[in-house]
């Protein structure tokens, strides 16, 4: 959320009024007939109207900060916002044109609750968040594909069919001799990892998916009454979350959002990770 506009500035829209009578002024009162009434005048703030908006402050004041909107509560899998090498992540919705921002709501489902709320700012590359929440989701299999390259290529080097171009002369315990040899396994367990990390997100998706919070997706990015609801109903949205997961970096706490979502988890959500 660390490029929302500020919520808190006021509108001070000119207070409308509404003429309910109307009177002449002593000037005109001599010059009138003694017969006519004398009519008055009496200026009154109007009402408001049933279809006005209310304003930014005015919806701070009147709402319960940790209310709950369900109607907007919206949740996207953390394996699903990682498809296709994260590209959910890589480009701020500011550098959007408004057809695909307005795609971007469809990428999230209606849910009760969230598993991870991720708080972060767009002022930090995408690919760093990325790489981190791969590393922190898609570990395991990562170091299962690691170990299963260099079996691999220790297994086709036995076999000769990969190549060992350089050679070296070994003396150890009761071995003497040339022998030859090349980095295949360590080249294998390089690949195997990354291959494992971007392939992470998809196997993640069999099993029971986490749902999160995403801004990008959570909230509407082009209907400006959807967008405040969302942006207005943030503290509800933390209270029904499992899990705070900063993606920290060098801005992150000179966001206001950001710190709004630090200090607002702690007062809704007590006990939560």
């Amino acid at each position: 959320m660390g490029n929302c506009n500020g919520c808190c500035h006021e509108e001070n829209p000119a207070v409308p009024v509404e003429v309910t009578a109307w009177h002449r002024d002593a000037e005109s009162e001599d010059e009138a007939s003694p017969e006519a009434p004398v009519p008055t005048i009496t200026i009154v703030p109007a009402s408001p109207r049933a279809d006005a908006s209310p304003s930014k402050l005015s919806r701070l004041q009147n709402m319960d900060v940790l209310e709950v909107d369900k109607e907007i509560l919206r949740g996207i899998s953390l394996s699903a916002s990682l498809h296709s090498g994260g590209k959910l992540w890589r480009k701020s919705p500011l550098d959007m044109p408004e057809q695909e921002r307005e795609k971007l709501w469809t990428r999230s489902a209606p849910v009760e609750n969230f598993d991870i709320f991720l708080s972060h700012t767009w002022l930090t590359p995408g690919r760093h968040k990325v790489v981190s929440l791969l590393f922190q989701s898609g570990w395991k299999f990562a170091l299962c594909c690691w170990l299963l390259s260099i079996i691999i290529a220790d297994i086709l080097i036995i076999q000769d069919v990969l190549p060992m171009p350089f050679r070296t002369e070994v003396e150890m315990f009761c071995f003497k001799g040339e022998v030859h040899f090349f980095f295949w396994p360590m080249l294998a367990g390089f690949l195997g990892t990354w291959m494992g990390l971007l392939l992470s997100p998809y196997v993640n998706s069999l099993s029971k998916p986490k749902m999160c919070f995403l801004d990008v997706v959570s909230i509407h990015q082009t209907d400006q009454e959807l967008m405040e609801r969302g942006i207005y109903g943030l503290g509800g949205f933390l209270s029904v979350a499992k899990e705070l997961r900063v993606l920290w970096s060098t801005p992150y706490l000179s966001r206001l959002w950001c710190v709004f979502e630090l200090a607002a988890y702690r007062s809704a959500n007590p006990n939560g990770k």
